[in-house]
């Protein structure tokens, strides 16, 4: 399997235009506040989750970061399950997933992740490879992926990280495939 370099941009210097394949950066300070006193500033609509009879998930995850030795002592004690199937655990992507009719939203808590990915298309049964994009997140910004946005799991850069995440849409769609190259991550 070929092994490509990705180095890992920090978010927080991602622009919205830059991100606008994958989805919307939440958090960005946008014209004037909705609400505005001396107790608290609102920026409302930051994100645009569209559709109003879609149903809504709010997930809280506590990630730990795995090591190729503790995935594979996990896989003999308890088995694996079909979605980590292949994921050798590590800073290495070597498969991806869309979610086709629902959109995400993440909020980094606690902790540093990287966040692998490419643009939406649900027109392909595959991402665009020489798109990828691994970007460093933390507590300063969250974001919205549109609905086919190709990526992998956060991968926690420490032991442990905390993510909020709003599904919205149909909560049981993806399409995970295994990728023709395995994606190397650089800090």
């Amino acid at each position: 399997m070929e092994m490509r370099d990705i180095v890992v941009e920090p978010f927080d210097k991602i622009t919205d235009e830059e991100f606008e394949p994958y989805g919307q950066i939440f958090g960005i300070i946008k014209g004037a506040p909705s609400e505005d006193n001396e107790f608290v500033k609102c920026w409302s609509n930051n994100v645009d989750l569209g559709g109003d009879k879609e149903a809504v998930d709010l997930c809280y995850c506590n990630l730990s970061r795995v090591d190729e030795g503790a995935m594979a002592a996990f896989a003999k004690e308890k088995g694996m399950p079909d979605w980590l199937k292949g994921f050798k655990g590590g800073a290495t992507v070597k498969k991806m997933e869309r979610h086709p009719y629902t959109s995400e939203t993440f909020f980094f808590l606690e902790g540093d992740v990287i966040f692998v990915m490419a643009p939406a298309d649900n027109e392909s049964d595959k991402p665009d490879l020489a798109r990828v994009r691994a970007f460093l997140c933390n507590n300063k910004h969250g974001m919205h992926l549109w609905k086919g946005t190709w990526h992998w799991p956060p991968i926690p850069v420490n032991e442990k990280a905390r993510v909020g995440l709003v599904r919205k849409g149909k909560q049981d769609d993806f399409d995970r495939i295994d990728l023709d190259v395995e994606f190397r991550m650089i800090l």
